[in-house]
């Protein structure tokens, strides 16, 4: 089975896609989220827990636009106030795209590198589980029947 063209991503209130819908008149789609992405360990640092805001922006047909990030802050300098700074200046950002529609939307493979670390909505088809695509750094994972669920 092949995968579709575009990933639905289904809109859930007051859970981990609610800050997903259309703007621009529905002329485009975003994808905001809050989320932690750990850093690489080297010889001489240790990994850390970093904390970002970030915003993906498409087209009406789901191709990528552009993406956001902003680095909050770091779990081991305070999770809580890292994890308010990235609400406020992902609110922030939402608010600077005008009107917006919480709703699902529906995108196109995607994948950039931003502070260090991958954003993407990846193919990660295998013979195990078959067709699958993965939203990283959430680890969101989607599979058939492509109805927009995922699992964590």
């Amino acid at each position: 089975m092949a995968l579709p063209k575009r990933i639905r991503i289904r809109y859930e209130t007051d859970y981990f896609t609610d800050t997903i819908g259309t703007f621009d008149g529905g002329r485009k789609q975003f994808m905001g989220f809050v989320l932690a992405s750990h850093t690489k360990r080297t010889r001489s640092a240790p990994v850390r827990k970093q904390w970002f805001a970030v915003l993906h922006t498409f087209d009406k047909d789901g191709s990528h636009l552009g993406s956001e990030a902003w680095h909050a802050g770091d779990t081991e300098d305070g999770e809580d106030e890292a994890i308010d700074r990235a609400r406020d200046k992902l609110d922030e950002w939402v608010a600077a795209l005008g009107k917006v529609a919480r709703k699902d939307v529906r995108i196109k493979l995607f994948s950039v590198e931003l502070h260090g670390h991958r954003f993407a909505l990846e193919d990660t088809s295998d013979a195990e589980r078959g067709p699958s695509v993965t939203l990283w750094p959430n680890d969101f994972f989607f599979a058939p029947p492509w109805n927009g669920n995922y699992s964590t």
